[in-house]
């Protein structure tokens, strides 16, 4: 009989990698030194939620798997805010039921006649995403948010059943993350007994967007998302070693701090009154005419504001936009029909906020002056956790090469012995999983439009996203 292998995936919601510290995380730190830490790792543009979400469980970039931002204008089924179950499934129904327009990890365990479990604090549409097809393959998600995010329904009333009521969601949101630990095991792990276990920890992201990433509450969200995972390597600790699982960690996301409000709706509709367009500190519009003349025109006025950074158009060279100054959605990864026809991003600055973070940009959302924001290509934002230990890892590594969070879905394939990882915009993380010379290489490359630049990384034939720059 061949031996079991498992896997648990911990995300820290927005975690950046420089406040992943001894002092605030010394479990998540002890662990990163046990294991391999995969430091030049990146997240998918746009840097939003339910984007890496989708690229985190498909291996592919939003222009492949079709989740092109957290909100935005499907030409097939309107607007859609995929943090709402019911957009979800509008948008689903339009595609002819493909929500994602990749094979997802939930798909491809039940297909290999695997079991796949998840336990999100998430908002209700990133736990849908994380397992959208849960109910119908026979797997089980548990959200905080209520029967109605979990599948199937009945799965929340046997997690309260083991675990007491959700307590309320709070900023920080400690309370909760260890409620869902406690589901995870003591509940699902020797109930469900899953191959693959999900744990998605809100925090610090809920609590950075609306206290701000240095502010007492911000580093209490830290220390607190660091308790509850501490929990996680305990239990797996106490495990025979040949039953131990492997356990990756990453977060979907970096931050950095909002610093100044800009009216967008006023000033986007005054300058182009009629147009669909997603105000925010990432934001998009889609037009209703095709004409590459009128997109041109647009993306000119857009460059010529001073709170805008960086612009990102259909239609170009492939890097290059339609106008000098914008860059090309091919170079991006989110070269999609639903993919805004403008994407555009507000101001980022690099120096340190009154609590010494650094990096910082206009906004146009809810959260208040002094909160944070995520979503565009500054490097704090796309710099992601990423680390891989326990059973089937190396020990003590610090991987050179770039990396990111289309690779997670290969690597956890790969740890579960099953194939299936071919053919997906991310690689497998083999230097995580064998000290073999594997004869990588990681070349940087910049392509620059009208004084902006875009850097990536490529190992082959793969590209990660590394940063831009706007003067």
């Amino acid at each position: 009989m061949s031996e079991r292998k498992r896997v648990i995936l911990v995300v820290f919601d927005g975690l950046r990698r420089d406040m992943m510290t001894p002092a605030l995380m010394p479990n998540l730190d002890r662990f990163r030194r046990r294991s391999v830490d995969f430091p030049l790792s990146r997240t998918v543009f746009p840097s939003e939620t339910r984007v890496a979400v989708s690229s985190l469980v498909t291996g592919h970039h939003p222009g492949d798997h079709g989740i092109v931002a957290n909100a935005f204008v499907s030409r097939s089924a309107g607007r859609i805010y995929t943090s709402r179950l019911a957009d979800l499934d509008r948008l689903a129904a339009a595609r002819g039921g493909r929500l994602l327009q990749r094979a997802s990890l939930g798909e491809r365990l039940a297909a290999a006649g695997r079991r796949m479990a998840v336990v999100s604090t998430a908002s209700p549409g990133a736990t849908r995403l994380l397992n959208h097809r849960a109910g119908e393959l026979g797997h089980v998600t548990i959200s905080a948010h209520g029967a109605e995010a979990s599948q199937p329904a009945s799965a929340l009333d046997a997690a309260i059943a083991h675990a007491g009521p959700v307590p309320p969601g709070a900023l920080p949101n400690t309370e909760r993350l260890h409620w869902s630990v406690d589901v995870l095991l003591d509940h699902l792990v020797p109930g469900y007994d899953p191959d693959l276990a999900i744990l998605w920890l809100s925090d610090p992201d809920s609590t950075w967007h609306y206290r701000g990433i240095g502010s007492p509450e911000g580093l209490a969200a830290l220390t607190g998302a660091d308790a509850a995972f501490g929990r996680v390597l305990d239990r797996a600790a106490a495990e025979p070693e040949e039953s131990r699982p492997a356990i990756l960690v990453m977060s979907d996301h970096g931050h950095i701090t909002a610093r100044e409000t800009i009216d967008l709706p006023s000033l986007v509709d005054t300058a182009f009154p009629g147009t669909d367009h997603q105000p925010g500190y990432s934001g998009g519009i889609s037009l209703s005419l095709p004409d590459p003349a009128e997109r041109a025109r647009v993306a000119r006025w857009l460059l010529e504001q001073p709170w805008c950074g960086h612009v990102i158009t259909r239609g170009g060279d492939g890097g290059v936009g339609l106008v000098p100054g914008s860059f090309d959605r091919r170079l991006l990864g989110c070269e999609h029909e639903d993919a805004p026809d403008l994407y555009y991003l507000l101001a980022t600055e690099d120096g340190v906020d009154g609590n010494g973070i650094d990096g910082s940009c206009l906004f146009h959302n809810a959260v208040p002056i002094g909160g944070s924001m995520h979503g565009g290509l500054h490097p704090r934002e796309l710099a992601n956790v990423l680390v891989v230990g326990g059973r089937g890892a190396r020990a003590g590594h610090a991987s050179p090469l770039p990396a990111g969070t289309v690779d997670v879905a290969p690597t956890i394939l790969t740890l579960l012995g099953l194939p299936g990882a071919d053919g997906m915009a991310g690689r497998v993380l083999h230097e995580a999983l064998s000290e073999e010379p594997h004869g990588l290489a990681g070349i940087t490359e910049e392509t620059r439009s009208g004084g902006r630049t875009v850097r990536r990384w490529r190992i082959g034939q793969r590209a990660y996203l590394d940063m831009a720059t706007a003067p």
